[in-house]
């Protein structure tokens, strides 16, 4: 038994590197609409031509154009997607030097036209706004975002690339971002808030803030930038709320759904959020190698069927009580639950000039739990209007339990047993966050803006690790 203990602390590191000038290949083209209109921070991701898989993704300048510099040679296509229009491809190309420069056509997008019946227009944001840190993108005043997910709007926002199948985001090319709400670090990984993402309904959204150039209020961790999800706020006393339910077969079932609700009386607002997905998915692995080696003619044949079900549960409550006019005390309770558990067969078989020599079997069982839950405390005062003093605390609790079961079996051509082994893994982790933090800004006049603070953060936790081998 391996017991761990660690103490996290940052570091800082500064790296001053000159390098000589390097010839790289590039790709180069640009995005426009039907009528030649250029599609300003557009979202222009590289694929794989053969499994359409993601290499990388840039946005669009704000004359539609764009380059792709990181990429090795081979066969590629270009998609464009953007919101209120339809998703646009080009045609495949091949890059068969590691030096050599592509120009590709224009790729035309398609506007997505919707009709409506009535239409009422009171004021009006264009879709995008470019700050000097951040874009956003209003969700509210995009037909096209209605009875879409958050995280399908965010995959056609400028710049944001969502790898659906490993679970994975980044920010014009880099990974490391953070995902908050409201303003808030929702402090989960990744994985878990592309799912919460998954199961929220735009229709909540009130905008998406992308911001690639952090203040430094916010925590040094998110290098690839930070994703801010601003939620709908209904003034309106009383109750409201709103739910949602899907439902998908591909060669096997998938369910979402997600539920709001928000009372507001004359002082105190009261929410809550709830959302839930089930996934059952099958992927199976053929793969073939052949060699020569010393005159002889090698092949391995391998076989993998792993079959995954992947569930995931995220809860949001809490309320905002305004103590006077310029003071108000938030509370705030969040927590998930992220279930994954895989079955895997593999099966290897390996031949010597076209004849069977030995056969490998490896079937994996294995279990991924995580369960979160957050409590937050947050009291802000307006001294004036633009000079805030805001006060955070939160605790955070995270467990991991990670067990996995391996069986290893070695046969020769015949079928009898060469070698045999069995290792059985338990991993249980347990983390406990406290942060503290105390923010004061004031705007000075239209060009000055004064940020101050102070954050102290304590982490702790423990790893028990059990490995046992049973050898034949």
């Amino acid at each position: 038994m391996i017991k761990c203990f660690k103490h996290l602390h940052t570091t800082g590191l500064f790296l001053f590197t000159v390098l000589p000038f390097i010839s790289f290949s590039q790709i180069q083209g640009s995005a426009v609409d039907e009528k030649n209109q250029p599609l300003a921070f557009a979202n222009i991701i590289l694929l794989n031509a053969s499994d359409s898989t993601t290499v990388t993704g840039v946005m669009a300048t704000e004359e539609g154009t764009f380059s792709f510099s990181s990429f090795k040679p081979g066969k590629y296509t270009i998609a464009v997607s953007i919101i209120g229009f339809k998703k646009a491809f080009s045609s495949t190309f091949e890059i068969t030097d590691s030096k050599e420069h592509k120009h590709i056509e224009p790729i035309v997008a398609i506007s997505e036209n919707q009709l409506i019946r009535d239409v009422e227009v009171i004021a009006k944001k264009p879709i995008y706004e470019l700050k000097i840190d951040r874009m956003i993108v209003n969700v509210e005043n995009s037909i096209t975002s209605s009875g879409n997910t958050a995280l399908q709007v965010l995959e056609k926002s400028p710049g944001v690339i969502v790898d659906r199948q490993n679970l994975g985001l980044s920010l014009s090319g880099k990974n490391g971002v953070v995902v908050m709400i409201n303003g808030k670090d929702t402090r989960m990984p990744i994985a878990a808030a592309i799912q919460m993402l998954d199961a929220m309904n735009a229709d909540n959204v009130k905008r998406i803030e992308i911001i690639t150039a952090p203040p430094s209020k916010y925590n040094a961790e998110g290098d690839g930038g930070m994703i801010n999800i601003v939620l709908k706020k209904n003034e309106a006393f009383g109750t409201n709320g709103s739910f949602t339910l899907g439902a998908g077969y591909g060669e096997r079932e998938k369910f979402n759904g997600s539920f709001n609700i928000n009372h507001h009386t004359e002082k105190v607002n009261y929410f809550g959020s709830y959302s839930a997905t089930f996934n059952n998915s099958r992927t199976q692995i053929d793969s073939y190698r052949k060699y020569i080696q010393d005159g002889n003619t090698l092949e391995t044949t391998s076989f993998s069927d792993r079959s995954a079900i992947e569930s995931f549960q995220n809860i949001r409550m809490g309320l905002d009580y305004t103590l006077t006019s310029k003071t108000t005390l938030s509370i705030l309770g969040t927590g998930f639950v992220r279930d994954w558990d895989m079955d895997a067969i593999n099966n290897i078989e390996y031949l010597k000039n076209s004849s069977l020599t030995s056969t490998s079997a490896m079937n994996v069982t294995e279990l991924n739990k995580w369960i979160h839950g957050m409590g937050n405390i947050n009291l802000i005062h307006h001294f004036e209007e633009e000079k805030v003093l805001d006060f955070n605390f939160d605790y955070l609790n995270y467990f991991n339990d990670n067990p996995s079961y391996y069986t290893i079996e070695n046969k020769n051509q015949s079928g009898q047993q060469l070698t045999g082994e069995e290792i059985d893994v338990t991993k249980t982790t347990p983390l406990n966050i406290l942060v503290g933090t105390l923010d004061y800004s004031n705007q000075v006049n239209e060009k000055i803006k004064i940020e101050t603070g102070l954050k102290g953060t304590v982490t702790f936790f423990k790893n028990d690790v059990g490995v046992k081998y049973f050898d034949n």
